[in-house]
């Protein structure tokens, strides 16, 4: 059983929609952090359901309309009951009953303004004063804490990183050793490492997992956090009517190998990169592959209609 928080810019695409099923499938998750949604509140419910069915969610519309921040969980596997929530973070009570155990999970997207994250830190120093269990704090931050955490762009400056400082030393939180990729985001020419895990000491004496991997990011720009700007190429589906109509029957029962292959290539090639941060051909054979992933895909759903 996992907990994930991935940054899923513009979930409602159905392409998107059915890579985070399959990844909620393939990696035993149980609950999920969907950062950047970009999902209307009045179209969430039926939203949700197609990419965990029967699953429960909670979101932040309540202060932040654009919809920043879903968090999705099996209810059958975890109880969560509310706390607190902002524009930034949601805080609710995570209760696992064949562990026993409960935890305070805190999903943050933090704004990407270094005054406007000012709020985030203090609202979690807050929390922290306040909570005496076993607590986690994960997500995309928006923001760094070390001059390594960026490769390319601009230089870090110090005020980009002192606030995130601050609040870890203040409130007593240790980061999770990360194992896996290095950088969390990149738009193929800057890496950033601006998601990630933190944990205060009640977890570390009460909870085992000590670790969160950092993963490939598939057909997005961030990659998935699992716990122990995806380049504009979404096809419409009208256009690609034309060359279904030329596909024959061979082709359509070979749609499933096709974006397991191509699932697998993409894969490969991103952990290649991951441990580089060097421009080289692998990313243009990385779009290459995202476009022929998200063809088949697309074909496949829409044989299934």
């Amino acid at each position: 059983m996992r907990l994930i928080a991935w940054n899923v810019r513009g979930v409602n695409k159905v392409y998107k929609q059915k890579e985070v099923n399959k990844f909620i499938v393939n990696n035993d998750v149980a609950l999920i952090a969907i950062l950047e949604n970009r999902v209307k509140e009045d179209n969430a419910s039926r939203e949700t359901q197609k990419i965990a069915t029967n699953w429960k969610w909670c979101a932040n519309y309540v202060h932040s309309s654009k919809g920043r921040i879903w968090v999705i969980w099996d209810p059958n596997r975890l109880e969560f009951e509310a706390t607190n929530m902002s524009s930034q973070a949601i805080h609710r009570i995570l209760s696992i009953p064949h562990l026993h155990l409960k935890l305070h999970l805190t999903a943050v997207y933090g704004l990407h303004t270094i005054e406007a994250r000012k709020e985030l830190w203090e609202e979690l120093k807050g929390v922290s004063m306040s909570v005496q269990m076993p607590w986690l704090v994960f997500g995309d931050f928006n923001a760094i804490t070390d001059i390594e955490d960026r490769q390319f762009g601009n230089p870090v400056q110090e005020n980009e990183i002192r606030d995130f400082i601050d609040f870890i030393q203040a409130s007593g939180m240790t980061e999770l050793r990360a194992i896996g990729r290095k950088y969390t985001w990149s738009n193929g020419q800057i890496w950033s490492r601006i998601d990630r895990a933190l944990v205060n000491a009640e977890w570390l004496m009460t909870v085992a997992i000590t670790e969160v991997m950092i993963l490939n990011p598939g057909i997005l720009d961030h990659t998935p956090l699992k716990k122990q700007n995806m380049h504009d190429i979404w096809w419409k589906l009208k256009a690609m009517k034309k060359e279904l109509k030329q596909l024959n029957h061979i082709e359509f029962r070979n749609v499933g190998e096709k974006i397991k292959f191509y699932r697998q290539n993409l894969q490969d090639i991103q952990t290649k990169r991951g441990h580089h941060t060097q421009l080289d051909l692998l990313f243009e054979e990385e779009k290459e592959v995202k476009v022929k992933l998200e063809k088949w895909s697309l074909v496949e759903e829409s044989i299934l209609k």
